[in-house]
């Protein structure tokens, strides 16, 4: 049969067509729109033609160790590894979360997208300056949901780090400018005490109660207390949890508490003033408050407050006051944050990281971290719920930063070495959070199953045990590769360009390059190779005085690991990735940028190796860490590793299939045939073949 055939086939189907194309015109005529339904969301609520949808459940640190580890205690975990496929996932160095759910997103290498860590040294600046990278302009590789968007499909992107600012132009987006936005964060959390003596405290000065209005007859009040609610230091997310950076200027604000007895229970009352009729919260102990206004520099927004301390005297008052969150400007479509408001609760960015340096400074405990993981996790399912209801997609990605932040925490008490009442607490903590999020994956999987959805669960990176910081600063000061200068007004020390050669930052070395740098100082050719090459050989002679072990796995030329995914002039010239237990970091800034006297002096006069306890009490973390993720993507030590975990379920996925490896560039590809779609356009992945059916 030849093409002229087939041709006289068609014009005799042609009447066949119109009178299908009528009716299919009329039925979409009757279609009544959902009453939830916004312009251009979903317009029906009924019936609508099966189509593929994928669904990426992103979870920040989680490792397949833990995976395999919790599964006999969760049945969460066990029903969707029965019914779905899983693998360990390999991820681009840098091991962390803008690289990752950058390569999750793109199917690309680091060397191709180029989000290389928590800042970017791109070409024209000084040395040691960079740009943050939560910024979805500066990839250099398409994201999936645009490649989606180009071929007809339609995305929702929830929390999504690398997502804002929104270049979608017919989806849904919500937050993804980072883990601690500046911009949807009034006011970070609060701990307001009477009687503790912790980090970051707000005194609650208690005095006899006077001059309170609208006071209940019931209540039997002992006294009042007044806090005062001024400045607060700016929490960000750096490369290894959350890390003070600045101020944020604030509004002196006053929050009042009446404390009684109603009942013959113990209340406080809170108030923006003393008047018991305008109650921000009345709550006795262990009490949430819900999501109430509040009012903070004159901004609204919503916040959350539980009371850890009350006694029956009314003496001992500790309440903690979750991060202020925005009403409006962080979702897309305009207006979508009320409806959000209304169905799931307030939109607070890293409320799940709450815990992360609440615990480690005496805050609370892990009770009530897990209550704040419940609660960003109860958020993201109505969300989605919500959203599925009222919107047509295609592809759903959201990214929920746990189990990262508690294994930073928590991970390296796992050690034989910490004995076995240690690795109980830390075993028993880290499965309630992975209970957590497994099952706020399987809620979102039932909302979201038609019988043609598939399910992903992903992560960026694993997480590994650490026990000593490699002085790299140090080592690269008495060679004279690197100088800083002291600001003689607020006695800090930052990294000299103008004298330094080289400076380590990230997981390695850049070379102050005559023509890449602005002022650079290096020529191009021999002397710089031979630069490079002392380098490399100075650090890979770095030892453990201890063990006498080196603590370098790899110390190498950029251009020799392409076998990693790194190339490119967004990546250092030499790099070097600490063994596990050992951390070579410079850190997002902070530890070239401002130092602080005792930190230089710590560069400047320990060992090569010191002891993290050391290091931290000289500055390199304001908290107490136990694992972080630094080093290669493959190091491992048995009961954790720097893996990512891939899960694919749905129709037409092996039951119970596995694989020894995947790489994370494949869950761009393999989403993409999932959709039916070509992927990213600088995709370098493969779809999973061996996660499907023959």
């Amino acid at each position: 049969m030849g093409f002229r055939h087939s041709r006289f086939r068609l014009l005799g189907l042609l009447p066949i067509l119109l009178l299908c194309a009528g009716f299919v015109q009329f039925a979409a005529a009757q279609t009544t729109e959902h009453p939830d339904s916004p312009p251009g969301g979903r317009a029906d609520a009924g019936v609508r033609k099966p189509k593929p949808r994928v669904v990426i459940i992103g979870l920040d640190g989680m490792m397949p160790e833990q995976v395999e580890r919790y599964r006999n205690r969760i049945p969460e975990v066990d029903r969707l590894l029965t019914r779905g496929f899983f693998s360990p996932a390999i991820e681009s160095p840098y091991t962390d979360t803008p690289t990752n759910w950058t390569t999750i997103a793109t199917g690309a290498w680091v060397g191709t997208h180029g989000i290389t860590s928590f800042d970017a040294h791109l070409r024209g600046m000084l040395l040691g300056d960079s740009t943050p990278t939560f910024n979805s302009r500066l990839a250099q590789a398409e994201y999936l949901w645009h490649a989606a968007e180009r071929q007809g499909k339609r995305s929702i992107l929830i929390n999504y780090p690398i997502a804002f600012p929104k270049l979608l132009k017919n989806g849904v987006v919500i937050g993804g400018d980072g883990l601690t936005s500046r911009a949807w964060a009034v006011r970070h959390p609060d701990l307001i005490t009477s009687f503790r003596r912790v980090p970051r405290g707000k005194p609650l000065i208690l005095g006899v109660a006077k001059d309170w209005k609208n006071v209940p007859p019931s209540y039997k009040v002992l006294r009042e207390g007044m806090v005062v609610l001024s400045e607060q230091v700016r929490i960000e997310w750096g490369a290894s949890g959350l890390v003070g950076s600045g101020i944020i200027p604030a509004t002196a604000e006053r929050r009042y508490v009446l404390i009684f007895k109603d009942g013959g229970v113990t209340k406080l009352l809170l108030s923006a003033s003393r008047d018991a009729g305008k109650p921000i919260a009345v709550l006795a102990k262990g009490d949430w408050s819900g999501w109430v206004k509040e009012n903070f520099s004159g901004k609204e927004c919503l916040r959350q407050y539980k009371v850890l301390d009350l006694n029956p005297e009314g003496t001992e008052v500790t309440i903690y006051g979750t991060i202020a969150a925005a009403l409006s400007g962080w979702a897309y479509p305009p207006g979508l944050e009320q409806r959000i408001i209304e169905n799931a609760g307030a939109y607070v960015e890293a409320l799940e990281l709450s815990p992360d340096q609440a615990l480690s400074v005496g805050w609370f405990g892990t009770d009530v971290a897990k209550e704040l993981m419940s609660i960003q996790a109860e958020w993201f399912a109505k969300t989605v719920a919500y959203l599925n209801r009222t919107e047509d997609w295609d592809l759903m990605m959201m990214h929920f930063h746990e189990p990262d932040g508690i294994n930073h925490q928590e991970l390296g008490k796992l050690d034989p070495s910490m004995g076995p009442e240690i690795n109980s607490r830390a075993d028993a903590f880290l499965g309630d959070t992975i209970s957590i999020l497994f099952q706020m994956a399987a809620r979102i999987a039932r909302e979201c199953d038609d019988g043609h959805s598939y399910v992903m669960v992903v992560s960026d990176h694993g997480n590994l045990p650490l026990t000593k910081i490699i002085n790299v600063q140090g080592i690269m000061m008495r060679e004279g590769w690197t100088s800083y200068a002291k600001n003689e007004k607020t006695g800090r020390w930052s990294l000299d360009p103008v004298h330094s050669v080289a400076a380590f930052e990230n997981s390695g070395v850049w070379i102050n390059l005559k023509g890449r740098e602005l002022n650079g100082l290096v020529e191009p050719g021999p002397e710089y190779e031979e630069l490079r090459t002392k380098i490399i050989n100075r650090l890979q002679k770095v030892t453990d005085s201890e063990t006498g072990k080196p603590v370098f796995s790899i110390v190498a030329k950029r251009e020799d690991l392409e076998e990693l995914g790194i190339w490119g002039d967004r990546t250092e010239d030499v790099f070097a990735f600490g063994k596990p237990y050992y951390m070579a970091w410079s850190g997002p800034k902070s530890m070239t940028i401002n130092i602080p006297e005792e930190l230089m002096n710590t560069y400047r006069d320990s060992r090569e190796v010191i002891p993290l306890a050391t290091a931290t009490a000289a500055g390199y973390y304001d908290r107490t860490l136990t694992a972080d993720h630094w080093g290669l993507p493959t190091g491992t030590v048995g009961y954790a590793s720097n893996r990512a975990t891939f899960i694919l379920s749905g129709p037409g996925v092996v039951p119970g299939g596995r694989a020894a490896r995947v790489n994370l560039v494949d869950v761009a590809p393999t989403a993409s045939h999932l959709l039916g779609i070509r992927p990213p356009e600088q995709c370098e992945g493969r779809i999973v073949w061996q996660a499907l059916e023959k």
